[in-house]
């Protein structure tokens, strides 16, 4: 199925979905190295932030314990 009919089914944009989609890869970029349950929007947000600043937050995630 691709990216537009499954958003269409579920019922999200297709960037959405694509984002989803790439949500593995885009975690191992910006360095969260366990799975925390980190939403797609706090995930955007993160992209947001310049690479010093992504390094120090993603720094603070890492060491919390679940």
């Amino acid at each position: 199925m691709n990216e537009a009919k499954l958003a269409q089914r579920i019922g999200l944009t297709e960037e959405w979905v694509k984002f989803i989609i790439k949500l593995p890869e885009i975690r191992k970029n910006i360095g969260i190295t366990r799975e925390l349950k980190i939403s797609p929007t706090t995930i955007l947000t993160i992209q947001t932030l310049t690479i010093e600043e992504q390094k120090g937050f993603i720094a603070k995630i890492n060491i919390i314990k679940v």
